[in-house]
């Protein structure tokens, strides 16, 4: 995905992510975003009106989501930029990869543990966007 450099390149950006999400949940009966366009984008924005309706909107539209590691701290972030209580979410974040806080602080996790997903794989963290 190809992020834009300027607020109004984001802005429009989601406008056609999320009509597009829409048209083929009307035409399907549900979402496909496999390559996470959702994810991303609001957190890059950096508005707090529009960040929180798109995590109440990510809520509904998206209750089975699977948690995928950089949502989930981009979420975080958003949360706390508002200076919202996101600590259950900083949690979620944490299990979700147990790599990835440690290798945004520059530290190694030297012992690797067994998981059932590649979202939990320490290598995972690197392709942080």
């Amino acid at each position: 995905m190809t992020i834009p450099k300027t607020p109004k390149g984001i802005s429009n950006r989601i406008t056609k992510i999320r009509s597009q999400l829409s048209a083929f949940k009307l035409e399907y009966g549900g979402h496909d975003d496999s390559g996470g366009a959702r994810y991303y984008l609001y957190f890059l924005l950096g508005e707090n009106r529009r960040s929180s309706e798109y995590l109440r909107w990510f809520q509904n539209e998206f209750p089975d989501d699977s948690d995928e590691p950089f949502a989930l701290l981009c979420w975080t972030l958003i949360l706390h930029r508002m200076g919202k209580d996101g600590d259950l979410i900083l949690a979620r974040t944490m299990l979700s990869n147990i790599y990835l806080l440690p290798h945004l602080q520059g530290e190694e996790m030297t012992e690797k543990v067994p998981h059932s997903s590649n979202w939990k794989q320490p290598d995972y963290a690197e392709y942080l966007p």
